[in-house]
């Protein structure tokens, strides 16, 4: 995996402010392409019309799955204003995928009128599109067209993708085993999912974009209160077990219905970004990559 260009996007997104669906200002702005890129031969791209808009999407299938194995599921949900695409092509995500052997899918956000660029209805932010159907029906046509693991389907996501996976959790348990929020927020105000799930959340204590004390452009809540919330909806018992390595301060619950697990992950001094990767992570910071996936792999619902 080349993890210069991702952190080049990332490092893109926090360098400018662009208006989001409501007005509110957010801290974005569109990378310049790179020469390194994935080749677009290598993914997949399809299409769905939901509530009468036509919604895109782009699929990787390494040549690395195990015939008669059922392989997992991860649904990569991108920054505003950027595309699933943009990600795709500019992440090498897909040699992650490769090397670990799991089917990545990088949904489109629906276009902002006031922008032009592409994000989620996430709740409170950013368009008015349906997009918990758009990720449904493109989850059942894949589970349909490929040997999936339906128990094995998670979504990740950053900044406002991140928002989105929140979205995904609350209204799509049903189809999801894990998510996990990368610098993210909860910006949807009504969450019952119907089973439990796990939750992973990396923040950085100096995230300005959402900030973990909460407040903000969005007037979010604190990470760790949501932290909470997901431990109270997955029927997690008792306190959450915190542990400390490094800058990395964790707090855990592990004793969850149907095996689910809750963790958060606060990263002293790290801003709003895809943690550990190039050219300038603090030290210390854990690479988010692999902490994803190693959360995902290690999820399991008992039913």
């Amino acid at each position: 995996m080349n993890p210069k260009i991702w952190r080049l996007l990332v490092s893109a997104l926090v360098a400018g402010v662009t208006a989001c669906g409501t007005g509110s200002a957010a801290h974005l702005h569109s990378p310049q392409p790179t020469a390194s890129a994935t080749p677009a031969a290598q993914l997949h791209s399809g299409s769905l019309v939901v509530d009468g808009l036509t919604r895109t999407y782009h699929l990787f299938v390494p040549s690395t799955l195990e015939p008669g194995r059922p392989a997992a599921l991860v649904v990569i949900l991108h920054p505003c204003p950027h595309t699933g695409a943009e990600v795709a092509n500019g992440s090498h995500l897909d040699d992650f995928a490769t090397a670990h052997r799991f089917v990545i899918v990088y949904p489109d956000g629906a276009v902002m009128a006031a922008t032009g660029g592409n994000c989620w209805n996430a709740g409170i932010c950013c368009t008015s599109a349906d997009d918990v159907s758009f990720i449904g029906q493109m989850i059942d046509r894949l589970t349909a067209q490929l040997q999936l693991d339906k128990a094995r389907v998670f979504v990740a996501g950053f900044s406002f993708g991140a928002a989105m996976a929140y979205r995904v959790g609350c209204e799509l348990a049903g189809k999801v085993t894990a998510i996990a929020s990368v610098s993210g927020a909860l910006v949807f105000n009504s969450c019952h999912p119907v089973r439990p799930v796990s939750v992973l959340m990396m923040q950085g204590t100096k995230d300005t974009n959402f900030p973990y004390q909460g407040g903000g452009d969005y007037s979010i809540p604190p990470v760790a209160s949501v932290a909470r919330l997901w431990a109270g909806l997955d029927g997690c018992g008792g306190a959450g077990v915190q542990s400390q390595a490094g800058i990395v301060t964790t707090t855990e619950w592990r004793s969850c219905r149907a095996g689910a697990m809750v963790r958060l992950e606060l990263i002293a001094g790290a801003t709003h970004a895809w943690f550990g990767l190039e050219p300038d992570p603090i030290p210390g910071e854990p690479d988010a990559t692999t902490q994803v996936w190693d959360f995902f792999n290690g999820s399991s619902l008992g039913g």
